[in-house]
């Protein structure tokens, strides 16, 4: 077997080259407002992630409304229909935006059909105080993160926004949001506001070799768990990963870039990874 440091050094290096400046790095500009809380029928907040004085989603809270009044519901509109998605999926004719968790990956290949054109997301919606089995954001929810997708002249660019939710669903708090500058680049949930251990798992090594891929981390470490995925978000391969290093056959063939997904101690991370022929 060949040497698993020189791949992962010369992986470092390829990978930079080929996938190009904006798949490892981005500017990702980070707004912390002060909490601002929505408990009123039709009241809403109008998000203006990358702040260019143009808002591009509006959350709004419903209450006692419907034919029975009896329904409560949060919803998520884009203010450009065309282009501005949450990250979610739909169920039974309806969108369901994603609750994501710190460290998940909000990338060009995400599912981007927590709304659509004409079809707003529904982050929770209840009938007589129970929630539809498919709402994503039941409450209580503390630092649930929402997924965003906006167009700007130079492309699709990806944010986030972080929101509570009320245990009852009668009103939610809109607490911080980031913007990535570079178009089509990825970036976290929650990121750069990560925790200690998010920081600590973007020193993790990968490299390949084929569609083998090498894997070294620090031995203060326990279990990592993996997910690897094509850029499309389907899965190849999980496993747990226990040792300092080990390596893992990845299905599909060499050409085609792979995402390397971490969990530690409740914290994700991702990266990308090219799988270059030997």
């Amino acid at each position: 077997m060949k040497d698993q440091k020189k791949k992962l050094a010369q992986y470092t290096s390829m990978a930079t080259a080929i996938l190009g400046a904006g798949a490892v790095n981005g500017q990702v500009d980070y707004v912390d407002i002060q909490d601002t809380t929505v408990n009123t029928h039709k009241g809403y907040y109008d998000l203006d992630v990358d702040s260019d004085g143009t808002p591009d989603f509006r959350i709004t809270q419903y209450l006692d409304t419907g034919n029975t009044g009896l329904i409560d519901a949060i919803f998520v509109t884009p203010f450009d229909s065309i282009y501005g998605r949450t990250m979610g999926d739909p169920q039974n004719g309806f969108n369901y935006p994603f609750k994501l968790n710190p460290g998940d990956s909000i990338n060009f290949g995400s599912d981007w059909r927590g709304n659509g054109e004409t079809n707003p997301g529904y982050l929770v919606s209840q009938y007589n105080g129970t929630p539809y089995p498919n709402s994503n954001w039941k409450g209580p929810v503390v630092d649930g993160y929402l997924g965003l997708r906006i167009f700007k002249t130079n492309g699709l660019h990806m944010g986030w926004v972080r929101l509570d939710i009320a245990a009852d669903n009668r009103s939610f708090t809109v607490k911080d949001f980031a913007f990535q500058q570079t178009a089509q680049a990825s970036i976290l949930a929650g990121e750069p506001t990560l925790s200690e251990v998010e920081h600590m798992l973007e020193d993790l090594k990968i490299g390949q070799s084929g569609n083998r891929i090498f894997l070294e981390k620090s031995t203060e470490y326990g279990q990592i768990d993996v997910r690897v995925m094509d850029l499309s978000g389907r899965e190849l391969a999980t496993f747990e990963w226990t040792e300092s290093r080990m390596e893992r056959e990845i299905p599909g063939g060499t050409g085609q870039v792979i995402v390397v997904e971490f969990t530690f101690e409740g914290v994700r991370h991702s990266k990308k990874l090219l799988l270059i022929e030997d």
